[in-house]
């Protein structure tokens, strides 16, 4: 595997702080002293590129990576039972049961792990775009699983106006958010000029446009329902391997 292309640092200072006393160095050039406090400028980078902050994104990306791979394993079981004899085995309100909990499962850690990377020093503005498109995420995903659970568990039939509208805005709410992140994500790795190698970074581009592909893919019934989930958790962990790469490799150059 070839290893990516180093960090080449900006010639000019955009929105970075003296370690030392904290004062805005806008503008200044890599070798120059602090006007505050005189120490000389030795590291083009912005706040959140430090090993701790870097380990920590790496270690979010990595457990939201495997909790999208493993939501995979959902819809992979209801094409099976669609084509096999296994659909004896579970009952219809068996199988939404144990879709609500693979879904809450990935939502939650998804959310956990854009919080941690809305917690590291990446911006007032990233973290708005991040901690905002959580906030809806999991407003979705709420009014969902209420809507199931009236459905299933409590067996009282949904309104025909709350079922449409949720049937058609909650999948474009959902990849919207997700579009965020990714969005969020790559441009760390552009503010460092960092490039990950030519196949990651065509197949994280791929996942990228796979994503608003799911979205539109999931309101066609049953064929969406069952491919739709497969290519948003495959296009959502692609997106938080290319983050955990991005991190892991800041933190092999501290």
């Amino acid at each position: 595997m070839l290893d990516p292309q180093p960090v080449i640092e900006p010639p000019l200072l955009v929105h970075h702080k003296c370690h030392q006393c904290g004062f805005d160095l806008h503008g200044r050039q890599y070798g120059e002293r602090c006007p505050e406090c005189g120490t000389i400028i030795e590291r083009l980078a912005p706040p959140w590129w430090n090993s701790e902050s870097l380990a920590r994104i790496a270690r979010a990306a990595a457990r939201a990576k495997w909790a999208s791979l493993t939501l995979m394993l959902l819809p992979i079981l209801g094409l099976l039972m669609a084509v096999t004899g296994m659909g004896r085995f579970f009952s219809g309100r068996g199988y939404v049961l144990i879709a609500c909990a693979m879904l809450l499962l990935q939502v939650g850690v998804q959310a956990a792990a854009v919080e941690t990377v809305a917690r590291q020093p990446i911006g007032d503005a990233r973290r708005r775009w991040l901690r905002g498109a959580t906030v809806l995420r999991l407003c979705v995903f709420a009014a969902i699983l209420a809507a199931v659970m009236v459905e299933v568990v409590v067996q009282v039939i949904v309104p025909d106006w709350i079922a449409i509208t949720l049937y058609f805005s909650a999948p474009t709410a959902v990849v919207a958010t997700d579009v965020v992140a990714m969005w969020v994500f790559r441009s760390l790795a552009r503010e460092m000029r960092w490039r990950d190698t030519a196949w990651h970074e065509g197949a994280t581009a791929i996942a990228r446009g796979m994503l608003v592909f799911a979205g539109l893919l999931v309101i066609m019934p049953w064929c969406g329902w069952i491919f739709a989930p497969m290519i948003w958790a495959a296009s959502l962990a692609q997106g938080f391997r290319a983050l955990e790469r991005f991190a892991k490799a800041g933190v092999a150059a501290q």
